[in-house]
């Protein structure tokens, strides 16, 4: 019989969209405590230690973002190496990478 591996239960954290466009405001005063409970939850989930994984919820027009980028992913991992590392330039200006989009 074949032996099966012990399965490990993550403990994702999830911020809200807005959360995260909230900790660009410039109105948001450095010291406030919901700023620094996000910048915790951020750094905790994402520092040495942590899962490596945050889930972003109320993301708007998700269900047809991901119906476009599924497609796209598949293309992307078939692609040789020097190709998807100049697809997945991203410009300071622009933070997706836009040249994915009109291939």
């Amino acid at each position: 019989m074949a032996k099966m591996a012990a399965a490990i239960v993550l403990d994702i954290a999830e911020l809200s969209l807005s959360d995260l466009v909230l900790l660009q405001s410039p109105k948001m005063p450095a010291e406030d405590h919901r700023r620094r409970l996000i910048l915790d939850t951020v750094a905790t989930e994402l520092g040495r230690g942590g899962s490596g994984l945050l889930a972003i919820t109320e993301v708007p027009r998700v269900g047809a973002l991901r119906r476009r980028l599924l497609p796209l992913s598949r293309r992307l991992a078939l692609m040789d190496h020097p190709t998807r590392s100049q697809i997945l330039k991203v410009s300071p200006l622009h933070p997706l990478p836009c040249s994915l989009f009109s291939i």
